[in-house]
């Protein structure tokens, strides 16, 4: 990996700033494919048991996601690129 790295560095003047906006980029992706292939599947055939959890399975999600979403704009303001 670190040879592909100099490679990339040397040969294509890349920096890790690129290799880290393209992970976010396929963990982006990875992610929504998770959430959206499931919608497509016939769930009927699988014989899923449901587990009852209502709306609140949601609620640890949505926190995560508020505490993401705080620590990106907190470094926005700090940077005042906001």
């Amino acid at each position: 990996s670190s040879f592909l790295f100099r490679f990339a560095k040397t040969h294509m003047g890349k920096t890790p700033e690129t290799m880290g906006s393209a992970m976010m980029l396929l963990g982006i992706y990875y992610l929504l494919g998770a959430l959206l292939i499931p919608a497509y599947m016939q769930t009927k055939q699988m014989n899923l048991v449901s587990t009852g959890g209502g709306e609140t399975g949601i609620l640890p999600l949505m926190a995560f996601g508020v505490i993401v979403l705080a620590g990106f704009f907190m470094d926005r303001i700090r940077r005042h690129d906001l």
